[in-house]
């Protein structure tokens, strides 16, 4: 058998679905923290418009995507954590007040609940834990610095959990705790054990 090469590389046209999903997350405000460039999509209808989506359990106030400060410092202290460089913070905490540290950042972190961005970062010995909607100006230092344990490496903890299906206890649950990673498993008709990780 013979085979015909093919030298360069086909590129398939995006399918409507395709195209209205990318319309979908390009909608979502939190698109702007990331330089994606997307195609053009000025004709195209979303799959969902953002008032489509429903979120359960999530506070009513969340960070404030909008805001060009606040994606100023995002996106320094995204480049900050995949390079490996110190940042220097101008952080507004509620406890301590206002502060000016050096910080080595390990990575950022999502919370889907309160629906906001922190940064997890090693200062001395010790991880600290920023809001990045508190951070007044940042700017990333020229030093490197090693990253010594991965995220996954940090401390991570689990909860069991005996679960009557009663006015379907179970489905509320799984869809409260809906981004934490679980297993469940069914003892009998009506009780689960379900095992959170966070």
């Amino acid at each position: 058998l013979t085979k015909t090469e093919i030298k360069n590389k086909i590129k398939r046209p995006l399918s409507k679905i395709e195209l209205g999903w990318l319309k979908t997350i390009s909608l979502d405000p939190r698109i702007a923290l990331f330089d994606v460039v997307f195609p053009n999509l000025s004709n195209v209808e979303p799959l969902y418009n953002p008032e489509h989506l429903i979120y359960c359990g999530r506070y009513s106030k969340g960070d404030d995507y909008t805001s060009a400060q606040y994606i100023e410092n995002f996106k320094t202290v995204f480049a900050a954590v995949k390079s490996h460089n110190c940042l220097l913070l101008h952080y507004n905490s509620l406890k301590r007040g206002y502060k000016e540290e050096k910080v080595n950042p390990l990575y950022i972190q999502y919370s889907s609940r309160e629906d906001r961005f922190r940064l997890i970062a090693v200062k001395g010995n010790d991880v600290y834990t920023y809001n990045i909607s508190r951070i007044e100006k940042c700017h990333s230092l020229p030093e490197k610095f090693e990253v010594d344990r991965e995220p996954q490496e940090l401390e991570r903890t689990y909860v069991e959990l005996l679960v009557k299906n009663q006015r379907d206890t179970l489905e509320r649950l799984l869809l409260f705790f809906s981004h934490y990673e679980k297993k469940t498993n069914k003892i009998n008709d009506d009780l689960f054990k379900v095992t959170l990780y966070f």
